[in-house]
């Protein structure tokens, strides 16, 4: 076993919880890759699958929990302040927030799968008056979403 594999299935949980934690408040790391290590290790019974499951939902609502208040009380200094650091910067209010108002709840679900839009979503919502328990419906429902569509693909290619 290499040390990096040991490693992961050492710490798996906090070091998951950590990247994905780091990943979802707006630092560019890349969380599939320790994702789908940890789901081909939990396939080959090496990692706890409750642990590696819970220590990314709980890392993604976290994070989306603080930018979900900052949003609420600080509200378009938050979103100008995460669409500067976007790909798009010209567009990305304007577009996160027609996708916002055309989804509206939903667009919480599946935020975590569009890139460079997701780390916009929570502030929104908060911006938007959104209640804290029906985000963090939505929220969860899209952080186990991203957590089990790594695990599910590392169990069926195993």
């Amino acid at each position: 076993m290499s040390e990096a594999t040991h490693f992961l299935v050492s710490h798996g949980g906090p070091l998951l919880f950590g990247v994905v934690f780091l990943e979802q408040i707006g630092l560019p790391l890349p969380t599939v890759p320790w994702l789908m290590g940890a789901g081909a290790l939990w396939a080959m019974g090496m990692m706890n699958p409750f642990v590696a499951f819970g220590a990314t939902v709980a890392a993604c609502l976290l994070a989306d929990l603080i930018w979900f208040y900052l949003g609420r009380h600080r509200g378009n200094c938050v979103l100008r302040v995460l669409c500067k650091i976007s790909l798009h910067p010209d567009s990305c209010v304007a577009r996160t927030e027609a996708i916002f108002a055309r989804y509206g709840a939903g667009a919480v679900l599946a935020a975590k799968f569009l890139p460079g839009l997701g780390l916009a979503f929570p502030p929104l919502a908060g911006m938007n008056g959104m209640t804290s328990s029906r985000f963090l419906l939505y929220d969860a429902l899209g952080s186990m979403r991203v957590a089990s569509c790594f695990s599910v693909h590392c169990l069926a290619t195993n």
